[in-house]
């Protein structure tokens, strides 16, 4: 049953794929300038509330396997909801994971042997303890704090990494 579950999901994964990449590429173009002014508004709003510090925002959230998964640096949005609707959640996605799950999601021959070494050394207590000793915040695309209008752009990042006060996301912003 296992081989079948893997076998599902590449199916699965490449048979939606090709519907999303049709979609994406009608919508894309639309929602491609407005989604890279939104996000250049909201680092700056959280470089001001942050003394015009920088801010690190990129991928992950407290949740073990999401943090694993972050660490992988392979998850789309589109791969993010095939591992979701196939194995039901990203612990059980993790017990598949293997070189022909990642090929069959796209991933070139480079990006899985590192992916893969990535994997084998990964520990999520320490990461998640150098992630709140730093003052790092954790999302993923299932979190209340995640940037509404970011999630509607084409391909949402899955995970976030954010340092400073999110709350300032929630309130209305401007671009130019």
């Amino acid at each position: 049953t296992e081989r079948n579950r893997a076998s599902l999901f590449l199916s699965r994964f490449r048979k939606r794929k090709l519907g999303t990449e049709l979609r994406r590429r009608s919508i894309c173009a639309r929602n491609l300038r407005n989604a890279g002014q939104e996000c250049k508004c909201w680092l700056r709003l959280l470089q001001a509330e942050n003394g015009g510090k920088g801010v690190l925002i990129s991928s992950l959230m407290h949740d073990p396997a999401a943090l694993f998964w972050s660490s992988l640096y392979i998850l789309t949005k589109q791969r993010y909801d095939a591992l979701v609707e196939v194995f039901g959640d990203l612990a059980s996605a993790k017990k598949y994971l293997s070189a022909d799950m990642l090929k069959g999601m796209g991933c070139k021959e480079a990006t899985i042997r590192e992916a893969l070494m990535r994997s084998d050394t990964f520990n999520a207590t320490a990461y998640a303890a150098t992630l709140k000793k730093l003052g790092i915040t954790f999302l993923t695309i299932d979190d209340d704090l995640y940037p509404a209008r970011l999630r509607t752009i084409a391909d949402p990042p899955p995970f976030l990494y954010a340092k400073g006060n999110l709350e300032i996301l929630r309130q209305p912003c401007i671009s130019m």
